[in-house]
C-alpha cells in the first residue's frame, strides 16, 4: 500500500503544512488497516511518500514504476466530494500518469469510516 501525504505550497514564511487537519488520525487509521491486512496473510506493507498539493498521483505512479507494479488499486473518491473538485481527483490523474493499469473501486459507505 502507498500513502501520500500532501502538503500546501509554501507560504510567505516558507513552510508547508499537511492539507488535512486530522493527518495524524488518517495515518493511524491507515496503519491499522495495513496491520489488519498483514495479519490476514496478505503480506501487506505500507510505503509512505509526500508531495505538494496536487502531486499525489505522480508520487504514487513513481512508486508503482519503481516497484514494477502490475496494477494500482485506488478508490474513486477522496475524503470529500469537494476535494476532487478543488484539487483534482488523484484517481482521475492516475488514469493518465500511471505506468500500469489502474483499478478504480467505488467506496463501500459502511467500511473504513
Amino acid at each position: 500500500m502507498v500513502y501520500c501525504e500532501e502538503f500546501t505550497l509554501p507560504g510567505k514564511g516558507g513552510g508547508s503544512l499537511p492539507i488535512y487537519a486530522k493527518e495524524d488520525e488518517v495515518e493511524a487509521n491507515i496503519d491499522r488497516q495495513v496491520a489488519e491486512l498483514a495479519s490476514n496473510g496478505t503480506g501487506a506493507t505500507l510505503e509512505r511518500t509526500r508531495s505538494k498539493v496536487g502531486g499525489a498521483a505522480h508520487a504514487i505512479a513513481d512508486i508503482a514504476a519503481k516497484d514494477h507494479a502490475d496494477v494500482i488499486v485506488v478508490g474513486t473518491r477522496g475524503r470529500t466530494p469537494l476535494t476532487g473538485l478543488v484539487l483534482g481527483g488523484v484517481t482521475q490523474r492516475l488514469l493518465h500518469v500511471a505506468p500500469c493499469p489502474v483499478l478504480a473501486v467505488p467506496p463501500d459507505h459502511g467500511s473504513f469510516e
